[in-house]
């Protein structure tokens, strides 16, 4: 755990004892997804050079899932990518196209800022602090400096969507001007607020409002905007796509509809250095009434002639399952040494893994006998907070793990 200090470690111990996945510096306890994380760069790399595409994640509650695109957002941090994270759920569904831009408008955030606006204001400060050297050039000169370089950014953005670009000239032109009201309308006009009235609208430059016919031109105007802003591209992160199951049949196939879209843009490289990931469950992949295999347009695309063991990650679908037992005693070992440093303590002669691991193995009820990520983190550190506060009773504890009934309820996380 070289990369990690105390603080860091105690976080991340904090998260996982109560079964979440930590917010950042997760690196170092993903195990067994070498194939995965290969792909990740491989994919950045491609997405950085202009070229776009959806990937799919299938797996169980508890595989690692949302874990994976845990990782990949830090990946895209590290590699100066903006990221943009939702779950689909009943609040946010993928049959109102308009909605899910507006989420991922509101949830764009960099390793170094929160929010469009924020992002923005930044390149806005560093073309501004360009200028600032040159003390023989007048005011006059800067403000058409400034006013040609906003429309360069813009060029490419308005080929896509011209009112797109008319809203973010006019946040740009408000904030030279120090007009705070015009910078809030046009900021929260681009992000998806269709209760702007008319009149701030006209303020603006725009006509009308984000609707389910331009919702995915305005998402990749956006990311066309944030490429010519400097960063290498977009990486849009969907979790718990197995909530478009519970809509109705035609809400179902309207969000089948737009995600065969999303997917034929890329594959189009109708995007802009633009990475779509969505994680779901084997049921919204495979269920023949409900799920992805209900709607052949899509299922055509994505659908794998290969069992779960033989697949690719190169193909559409990432298929992933649990760990064996040498990658859980790995992932093991990490946590034993975060928590020996966190705590101070040495767990040579009292901790016993290989019997935490087959109780874990116990527990998943997989056909592979693979194990849930979990299930057995959770267990493990359980394990060692009772053995640290209680070393004399360490036989004892670890007798009463292994006779502890199976826990079914797993989350939905990881």
């Amino acid at each position: 755990m070289d990369d990690l200090n105390i603080s860091d470690e105690k976080r991340v111990l904090n998260a996982l004892r109560k079964g979440n996945i930590p917010g950042a510096e997760i690196s170092q306890i993903c195990v067994g997804r070498e194939r995965e994380l290969k792909l990740f760069d491989e994919l950045l790399d491609m997405t950085k050079m202009g070229g776009s595409d959806l990937k799919f994640i299938n797996g169980n509650f508890g595989m690692g899932k949302s874990f994976l695109l845990k990782i990949l957002k830090e990946k895209a941090f590290n590699d100066n990518f903006v990221v943009s994270e939702l779950t689909l759920s009943n609040d946010v569904r993928m049959n109102k196209i308009e909605d899910i831009y507006n989420t991922i408008a509101k949830n764009i955030q960099c390793k170094t800022s929160t929010g469009l606006k924020e992002i923005i204001d930044r390149w806005y400060s560093k073309l501004r602090n360009r200028t600032a050297i040159y003390n023989d050039v007048d005011d006059a000169d800067i403000d058409k400096y400034i006013e040609s370089e906003v429309l360069n950014v813009l060029e490419e953005p308005r080929k896509i969507n011209n009112s797109f670009a008319n809203a973010i000239q006019a946040y740009i032109n408000a904030k030279n001007r120090g007009d705070l009201d015009t910078e809030n309308n046009a900021i929260a006009w681009v992000v998806g607020d269709r209760n702007l009235p008319a009149t701030q609208r006209k303020m603006i430059n725009v006509k009308g409002t984000i609707t389910k016919e331009n919702a995915v031109d305005f998402l990749k105007a956006l990311s066309s905007l944030l490429k010519c802003l400097g960063y290498n591209g977009l990486v849009v992160l969907m979790d718990e796509a197995e909530s478009i199951m519970i809509l109705n049949t035609n809400q179902r196939k309207v969000s089948f509809d737009y995600i065969r879209d999303i997917f034929d843009a890329c594959s189009g490289e109708k995007f802009n250095s633009t990475l779509f990931v969505l994680a779901g469950t084997p049921e919204f992949f495979d269920d023949d009434k409900k799920g992805v295999k209900s709607y052949s347009a899509l299922y055509d695309r994505i659908k794998s002639y290969l069992s779960n063991e033989f697949s690719s990650v190169k193909s559409p679908v990432i298929i992933i399952n649990g760990l064996t037992d040498s990658q859980l005693e790995s992932l093991g070992k990490e946590i034993i040494k975060m928590h020996e440093d966190v705590y101070d303590w040495d767990t040579t002669n009292l901790i016993k893994l290989k019997p935490v691991i087959a109780k874990s193995q116990e527990s998943a009820k997989l056909n592979a006998d693979l194990s849930l990520s979990r299930e057995f983190i959770r267990r493990l550190i359980e394990y060692l907070d009772s053995v640290e506060e209680k070393p004399d009773n360490a036989k004892k504890i670890l007798k009463e793990i292994e006779n502890t009934g199976i826990d079914d309820d797993i989350g939905s996380g990881w």
